[in-house]
Formats: structure tokens, C-alpha cells, sequence
């Protein structure tokens, strides 16, 4: 059956996510194929709200059984509960329980940290998805269950060459999963979050996500990782700071609370006057970026010009007035040496149109 599963998937993801190309095409093949999922990877990298976002745009969540494993889920919670019908009979008591209540009832399931789990219960899990049947005494029950998508933070390679019994069980469950995808960021610059945060309803809020985005990236830079889900909560902090202390803008103050989250910690008191260099640089690269702009299009013009000596006039008072501008840029310490060579680029070409005007005028 054509679901056009990869294109469904990657438009959906598209709207809230950025670096999810991975993640969509293991998705739609898993669907496609009826393979089992894994997806793995470090923290606060949307692993969940991804599989989430997809399955409610594919019409399919409504219909798929949600596990949350852990250290304390027991195997009669993760088969339905047990069946106190089948304890408490005169004779043949048994222990049975309620698959019919469990994921093995729905088309698709999706199991939260399935590796935190003992390993009695992962063991059992193993055989059934086997076996596709559960099977305990006299019981059985046909697994329906097409596609299981299962997330951790853990990387299911440090089990491979374990001896302990916990670890050869989660390796012998992760078998059962062949489809497994890394879920993590390639590079953390400044642009890679920048771009996660234009897909946030903050985005617009007083042009300050380019701020934020310089401050998380550069404490990824110093060691200190801020994952994208921390970052969002930046930005999301930074706004909410504004908006209770009354302000129309975002100022260093809103922004220095930030400190209170994982990985900004080491800001420390002087935050406040670190966000304000980092806000200076910030607005010097996208002060930067602008004058370069504006110097392809007069180089655009410039070859464009003929032998118009007007045009060659003209051209070299915007240039001067570039110029002025590049230098009334605040900038401080290494940006210094940056901001003269621009400086020194435009004066070049002002030097250059003010000369060819000389050249055709005595033509």
C-alpha cells in the first residue's frame, strides 16, 4: 500500500523540528516495512516529540499504545495487568494476565526508555516479540502489534561486549530492533540553534533569539553542552522574564536568568555583563553580514555601470557612507582587527569607482 509515509513524515517534522531527516526517513521505513525502531541518542534532542508529532500527523496516535519502562515496571504491568479471576479460582489457580489491556492489542506501540528496565521484563518482552505470541503457562495471545517504536537516552552499543546478565538482556531485546537511528545534532553553532528557534512562536518577540542562540551555542563551545531542549527553555524563560517584569524588549536582565538552567550554570554573578558582550558581538557579525550584503550589490552595480561617470560618482559616495557606517559599528577585542578589514574593503572599492569615474571623464 503507497502511504507515502517519507514525504508525509518529513513535512510534518518540518514544521517544528530542524535536523530530523534521520529521524523521518527510519520512521517511514519502520512503518512502511513493519520493523521494529530504535531511537537513541542524548537528551533533549525531541526523540519523543518527534515519534509524537509524526504518528498525531499520520492519524495514527489516537490508536497507539504508549509504555513508559523503568526500573519498577513488572512484568504484569507490561502484559495488561494480572487477571485476579484466574488467582482466585477453587481449583487451577494460575497466574494469568490482561494482554488484551496491553500494547500487544494495538497496531503500533511506543515504549519510553524501554532499556531502564529489569531484566526479567525485558527478557520476557524478547521472547514474545520472537515468538510474536505471549506465552505464559496455558496462555497465549497473538501479538497485533505491527510496529513497536521504542526511544532511550542510552547508547545501545555499551552493551555489546557486557558480561553482566542485565546487559546481555537488553542486547538480546535490541536484536528484535533493527531499525536504529542516533538521534543527535551534527554541530551546535549559533546558526544550528538560530534555526530551531525561527520554528518557535517566541521567534519574533523583540529580535532577540539571535542573542540567546549566541549564548548557548557559545557555552557548547566552552564545554558546557546545552542541548536543543535547554535552549528552548532559554528562549522561553528569556520572554517570560520580559513579559513579568513589564519590559518591551528583552534586556541583559531577562536574559541573565538563564543561568538557572543545565550547562549555563558557570555564567555565574557576572552574567549580566557577559550577555552584554555576547549581545555586542551578536550584533556586530549581523551588523557585518549587512555591510558585506550591501558591497556585493555595489560590486553587482559596478560591473554594470558602463562608462557612465555618474554612475561612478555615485557609487563612491555610498561607499563612503558605507564606509562610516563599518566604523560607527561598537565592537571589542579580536572584533577590532575584523571590523578595520571591512573597513579597509570598502574604502578599496570607493578608491576603485573614484577612480574609474577620473579614467572616463578624461576619456
Amino acid at each position: 500500500m503507497n502511504n507515502n509515509y517519507h514525504s508525509r513524515i518529513s513535512e510534518i517534522l518540518d514544521a517544528r523540528f530542524v535536523k530530523y531527516d534521520a529521524v523521518a526517513h527510519a520512521l517511514a521505513t519502520a512503518l512502511a516495512s513493519g520493523k521494529n525502531i530504535l531511537l537513541h541518542g542524548p537528551g533533549g534532542h525531541a526523540k519523543s516529540e518527534m515519534v509524537e508529532a509524526a504518528l498525531k500527523g499520520l492519524g495514527l496516535w489516537d490508536t497507539t499504545f504508549l509504555e513508559s519502562f523503568g526500573e519498577g515496571l513488572t512484568e504484569d504491568t507490561l502484559w495488561g495487568g494480572i487477571n485476579l479471576d484466574a488467582m482466585s479460582r477453587p481449583t487451577g489457580a494460575k497466574i494469568e494476565f490482561h494482554p488484551e489491556n496491553s500494547f500487544l492489542a494495538a497496531e503500533t506501540a511506543v515504549f519510553e526508555e524501554m532499556l531502564d528496565s529489569p531484566s526479567p521484563v525485558l527478557l520476557s518482552l524478547k521472547d514474545t516479540l520472537t515468538r510474536r505470541e505471549l506465552r505464559k503457562g496455558n496462555q497465549r495471545y497473538p501479538m497485533r502489534t505491527r510496529v513497536i517504536i521504542a526511544c532511550t537516552n542510552h547508547d545501545p552499543s555499551v552493551y555489546a561486549d557486557s558480561d553482566d546478565p542485565a546487559d546481555r538482556a537488553r542486547q538480546a531485546l535490541l536484536e528484535r530492533f533493527p531499525i536504529q537511528v542516533k538521534v543527535a545534532w551534527d554541530t551546535y553553532t549559533s546558526l544550528d540553534y538560530l534555526s530551531m528557534y525561527r520554528k518557535h512562536p517566541l521567534y519574533d518577540f523583540s529580535g532577540n533569539a539571535e542573542k540567546i542562540a549566541e549564548i548557548v551555542a557559545e557555552a557548547t563551545t566552552q564545554g558546557h553542552f546545552v542541548s536543543p531542549r535547554a535552549a528552548i527553555h532559554a528562549l522561553e524563560i528569556v520572554h517570560a522574564n520580559a513579559l513579568d517584569r513589564g519590559h518591551s524588549t528583552i534586556t541583559p536582565e531577562d536574559m541573565a536568568d538563564i543561568k538557572c538552567l543545565a550547562g549555563l550554570a558557570h555564567f555565574g554573578e557576572n552574567l549580566v555583563e557577559e550577555i552584554k558582550q555576547m549581545s555586542l558581538v551578536a550584533d556586530a557579525k549581523r551588523k557585518f553580514t549587512d555591510i558585506r550584503l550591501q558591497l556585493a550589490e555595489l560590486l553587482a552595480e559596478y560591473d554594470t555601470s558602463g562608462n557612465k561617470v555618474a554612475k561612478f560618482v555615485s557609487l563612491a559616495k555610498r561607499a563612503d557612507k558605507l564606509k562610516m557606517d563599518v566604523l560607527s559599528i561598537t565592537v571589542a577585542g579580536d572584533m577590532i582587527s575584523q571590523r578595520q578589514t571591512l573597513a579597509d574593503e570598502v574604502a578599496d572599492f570607493m578608491n576603485r569607482a573614484q577612480s574609474q569615474a577620473w579614467a572616463v571623464t578624461n576619456i
